[in-house]
């Protein structure tokens, strides 16, 4: 569904092809629009063309994994209804780069909570680790612990023998 992460650590939902076209048919309907102004034939066809570039880049969004309602789902709402809006109002929607920013503006931060979420994936990995690093030196220590007290006790009856023969050494003699 997703580009090529541009970053290893991070798998972007939006990757930068992904992006460019988006961003690249967004500029294509802001042309559109500020065409048909200038022609004069404009305002019915641009409120049309508005609907239409909403339905089309909040599907398209969808389909890319972006959830408007996770996350940071007040900003997404907020750019896209706001986007939306600005859409609908006559005039203002045939000359302004409203599709251009929307869609920048959701790109921006459907790719900051990628980089978040790898970032805490990452964190929590990294305690993973530490925690079963010091699992493994416990159990280092432990089997280490364990082998010194075996040598001991093999010490300890060692010299306990050693003395047992020379004690029945010394009563054969003495004998």
């Amino acid at each position: 569904m997703a580009d090529a992460p541009a970053n290893d650590n991070v798998q972007y939902r939006i990757g930068m092809l992904s992006a460019f076209f988006i961003v690249a048919t967004a500029v294509f309907f802001d042309g559109i629009g500020f065409l048909l102004m200038l022609t004069g034939l404009g305002e019915i066809v641009t409120e049309l063309i508005g609907i239409c570039g909403s339905i089309l880049f909040f599907v398209w969004f969808l389909f890319l994994g972006v959830n408007f309602m996770s996350g940071k789902s007040t900003a997404k709402l907020g750019v896209m209804g706001a986007g939306t809006l600005i859409e609908l109002i006559p005039f203002i929607n045939g000359i302004s780069p409203t599709f251009t920013i929307e869609t920048v503006g959701l790109i921006a931060i459907t790719r900051k909570e990628d980089r978040e979420k790898a970032e805490k994936k990452k964190s929590e990995q990294t305690k993973q680790s530490a925690l079963q690093q010091q699992s493994a030196n416990r159990t280092r220590n432990y089997f280490a612990q364990r082998r010194q007290i075996q040598q001991r006790s093999a010490n300890d009856d060692a010299i306990e023998e050693q003395a047992t023969n020379d004690n029945e050494q010394e009563q054969q003699q003495v004998a």
